[in-house]
């Protein structure tokens, strides 16, 4: 999600996860405000995917 700041994006996104757990084997967060940080979150989610990391 995107938009400006203070408006709920966070909060949607945590009571989404929360409610579709069991439709999911994995629930990542990303975090998308610090791009230096994006691509290490993602190689960290390899090993639950059964990809090596």
């Amino acid at each position: 999600m995107t938009g400006i700041t203070g408006v709920g994006k966070t909060q949607i996104a945590v009571e989404y996860a929360h409610r579709y757990q069991g439709e999911y084997d994995a629930v990542w967060w990303i975090p998308a405000d610090q791009p230096v940080l994006v691509r290490s979150s993602l190689a960290a989610l390899a090993p639950d995917l059964g990809l090596p990391p």
